[in-house]
């Protein structure tokens, strides 16, 4: 009798474990969703999926090493929009959020440099490092629009961009319609984005489970 109550508990025990394992790599219960008019929606999908159509991502831009060079063009060509003050840039964000741009060299939590890294069409994308992170900022210099960006933007079209960048519990991803001025927020805690391709406005990546290390496949797509 005893014995049967010892294994009984094992398999309980057992079950537990298999399905804490399986819950901590759900993708769609991990992930929370700001509100947003953007119609987007997410699965699961297979390798096979995933593999079968993966193609190359081509860089729609280029990288630029001459920074303060093309930071005095830009304050010279728009005054109004690059207007340093302090050694600060201060943009105000489509939907209302103050991004102060400068550098600190400060060895502390409030450690952040800047660069005017690449130039895309009438986009300005600016890459700023932190003590623990990253992000960009994309700005339309035709509209004035400023857009904040978990890592590099992914440019599907002219108007409309992805990006996702890794904090420490997870990934951000966001997603642009720059001609609708709209956003999409999506969170995935303890999920870690490792390589990203789109067809379409089907957005696909391979993500990895960070409590269980299985790797996972997400589709995002319009609707």
């Amino acid at each position: 009798m005893r014995r049967k109550v010892l294994l009984l508990l094992v398999i309980v025990i057992c079950n537990m474990s298999y399905s804490q394992e399986r819950d901590e790599c759900d993708l769609l219960s991990t992930t929370s969703v700001a509100t947003s008019a953007l119609k987007f929606n997410l699965r699961e999908i297979t390798a096979k999926n995933y593999n079968s159509n993966k193609i190359s991502i081509a860089e729609k831009f280029s990288l630029i090493s001459n920074s303060d060079s093309i930071e005095n063009v830009l304050k010279s060509k728009y005054p109004k929009l690059f207007k340093k003050k302090n050694n600060k840039f201060v943009f105000e964000t489509f939907d209302g959020k103050n991004i102060t741009v400068h550098n600190n060299l400060v060895q502390d939590k409030t450690y952040m440099t800047y660069t005017f890294k690449a130039l895309y069409k009438n986009y300005v994308i600016i890459f700023q490092n932190y003590y623990e992170g990253s992000s960009s900022i994309l700005i339309d210099t035709k509209t004035n629009a400023v857009y904040l960006l978990p890592d590099k933007p992914y440019f599907i079209t002219d108007t409309l961009v992805y990006s996702y960048g890794h904090y420490n519990g997870g990934t951000d991803l966001t997603i642009l319609d720059i001609g609708k001025n709209k956003a999409l927020y999506f969170t995935f805690d303890n999920i870690w984005f490792e390589s990203t391709y789109y067809l379409s406005t089907d957005l696909k990546f391979k993500v990895k489970c960070m409590a269980s290390e299985e790797t996972k496949y997400l589709e995002v797509f319009k609707y």
